[in-house]
């Protein structure tokens, strides 16, 4: 289970207990946690006390980081105020999924609130469920086709399809997509990042902003949100933090980077 099948499981289920062999503490915010952990981790139930303990009682295979770390989905956040605390995960979309007790003990994603004291990350990776999936579709070439008549078809391009199709058929590459013959099983690439989309203008989504990164990660400058950029069709994006990356240019200066699908509109 990835962690979006997770959250979209617990919001069905509505309130749960903790994973077996304990099933005991339904509606606690701990609980939703080792579920978590349980499920998405593959990491057995264990008592860690209240919510505060966490951050001290550290799982196996986490490390603790400070409250500047710059938070990924997969992380725990750990509350340290009050008499027990509090402690949620960030989902996939970076958001705040919790199950409280001041709200009946009900599963809820809200925006991530300040004040949290530690952030707690596997030092394995966490499948989010925002990977780009293997495309499954493929297309049997037939008398008359051409490749840009395939992209056509599949609302793809052709540089997606010689990337997509290249090491099974060299000549695709060879001949820049100009050469394809009868028979070859083409695999449809996937149009999640770099093919070719409806609508080349976004805006951005976020009501907090939203940072234009370079192609190593780095900020090059946060954006208020309604900025336009426009999708850069024949460049490739990125995964990275947990999110697909377009990259784009902002149209009110000019500048080039990658921003995070999600909060694009």
């Amino acid at each position: 289970m990835n962690l979006r099948e997770f959250e979209k499981w617990a919001l069905a289920q509505g309130s749960v207990a903790n994973p077996e062999p304990d099933c005991g503490f339904k509606g606690q915010c701990v609980s939703l946690v080792q579920q978590y952990l349980y499920n998405v981790c593959g990491i057995k139930f264990k008592a860690r006390g209240n919510a505060k303990d966490w951050a001290n009682n550290i799982i196996e295979g986490w490390d603790k980081l400070s409250a500047t770390t710059q938070l990924k989905a997969g992380d725990i956040l750990v509350y340290t105020s009050g008499e027990y605390g509090h402690i949620v995960i960030v989902d996939a979309d970076l958001q705040c999924l919790e199950q409280n007790r001041k709200y009946d003990g009900k599963i809820t994603v809200s925006a991530v609130r300040k004040g949290y004291s530690c952030v707690l990350r596997s030092r394995q990776a966490i499948n989010t469920g925002n990977e780009i999936p293997e495309s499954n579709i493929t297309y049997t070439v037939q008398t008359g086709d051409t490749l840009s008549g395939i992209a056509q078809k599949y609302k793809t391009t052709v540089n997606s399809l010689i990337e997509a199709n290249k090491n099974k058929y060299p000549k695709i590459a060879e001949t820049n997509g100009n050469y394809i013959q009868i028979g070859w099983v083409l695999n449809i690439a996937n149009n999640t990042t770099n093919n070719q989309t409806s609508n080349t203008i976004f805006k951005v989504n976020a009501n907090s902003g939203l940072w234009l990164l370079d192609i190593n990660g780095k900020k090059i400058k946060a954006y208020a949100k309604g900025t336009e950029a426009e999708y850069l069709e024949n460049e490739k994006g990125y995964t990275k933090y947990g999110y697909i990356y377009f990259k784009v240019r902002v149209l009110c200066d000019n500048n080039v980077g990658y921003m995070a699908k999600a909060y694009l509109i």
